[in-house]
C-alpha cells in the first residue's frame, strides 16, 4: 500500500504539471482548465489502478475527490497565463 504523502505528492505534481502545460499551450483559459482537470484525473486513477491493481469502487467519489481540487488549482495557475495574454502577451515562456 502507498503511503497518503506520497500520493498527494504524486496527485500535486500532476495536477500542477497538467495545469502548466494546458495553459502554456490552449489559449482559451476555460477549455485548459477543463482539459488539465479531465487530464489529472485520468492520470492520477491510472497512477492509482497501476499501484492498488484494481479500479476503486467507488468510482464516482474518486472523481469528486480528485476532479474538483484539479480544477480550483487548474484556474489558479492559469490566471497569470490569462493575465499575460489579456497584456498583448502570448502567455508562452520565452
Amino acid at each position: 500500500m502507498m503511503d497518503p504523502t506520497l500520493g498527494l505528492l504524486i496527485y500535486a505534481a500532476i495536477t500542477i504539471g497538467s495545469a502548466v502545460l494546458w495553459h502554456r499551450y490552449v489559449p482559451s483559459y476555460l477549455a485548459a482548465a477543463l482539459g488539465a482537470t479531465v487530464t489529472t484525473v485520468v492520470l492520477f486513477l491510472f497512477v492509482d489502478y497501476l499501484q492498488s491493481g484494481h479500479l476503486t469502487s467507488r468510482m464516482e467519489i474518486a472523481l469528486l475527490l480528485t476532479g474538483i481540487p484539479a480544477a480550483i488549482v487548474s484556474l489558479l495557475v492559469g490566471l497569470p497565463y490569462r493575465a499575460r495574454r489579456k497584456a498583448g502577451g502570448d502567455g508562452r515562456a520565452r
